[in-house]
């Protein structure tokens, strides 16, 4: 179960990467919960996002890189 303390702590975690390889690893582990996590904090624009997205795919089996920002 996610708590909003533990969420804190992997956006700290996240954050706070000195480089790629700590930050890919911190993302790599919360990759089990990460989604209840942010939606938790009420960060919804994911989801939203993909809706948008889906409604415009001519192939709806196509891949989509997440690249970030």
């Amino acid at each position: 179960m996610t708590s909003r303390e533990t969420t804190d702590t992997w956006i700290d975690k996240a954050f706070r990467s000195a480089d790629r390889a700590t930050l890919t690893s911190t993302y790599d582990t919360w990759a089990a919960s990460y989604d209840a996590d942010m939606l938790l904090t009420g960060y919804l624009h994911y989801a939203v996002l993909t809706g948008l997205v889906c409604r415009h795919l001519v192939r709806k089996d196509a891949a989509i890189l997440d690249a970030g920002v």
